[in-house]
């Protein structure tokens, strides 16, 4: 079975086009907003590509409380947990039996959503949902 610890540091890396604790702050990103859509809650932007709500909720604070220094100095200790819960978890990274194509999944989920969980399903011919099923699972760990 693939291991989230040894996927983490080579899609952290590449995170961001390799810089690293990237902080961002953009008014017309909803993700940059502690409410998690403009103008909702405060504006303090984004860390390695987890959001203001994201970090509010790990630092347990508020709308009002949260500051933009919170995002910017967000400890690597608390950024992993959620790349492991929101990106590995959710394609099923420790149930993949190939540590490389569980890697690969899980980059490109980080990167660019559940395309790759989408190309799985439509070449397996399943119903194309973007979310790991059990068949999309049963497939990548024993392709036709």
């Amino acid at each position: 079975m693939a291991d989230f610890e040894l996927a983490y540091p080579k899609t952290i890396r590449h995170e961001n086009g390799g810089v690293k604790n990237l902080y961002k702050c953009d008014e017309d990103d909803n993700g940059d907003w502690s409410g998690g859509k403009k103008n909702i809650g405060a504006l303090v932007g984004t860390i390695d590509g987890i959001t203001a709500a994201e970090v509010m909720a790990a630092l347990g604070k508020t709308h009002a409380t949260i500051t933009k220094d919170d995002v910017r100095y967000f400890p690597e200790s608390k950024r992993k947990p959620i790349y492991k819960k929101k990106y590995w978890d959710g394609v099923l990274g420790d149930r993949i039996d190939d540590q490389q194509i569980a890697e690969k999944i899980y980059d490109e989920e980080v990167n660019a959503g559940n395309a790759s969980i989408k190309q799985a399903q439509q070449i397996a011919g399943l119903p194309v949902t973007g979310k790991m099923s059990e068949a999309t699972l049963q497939y990548i760990n024993n392709p036709v």
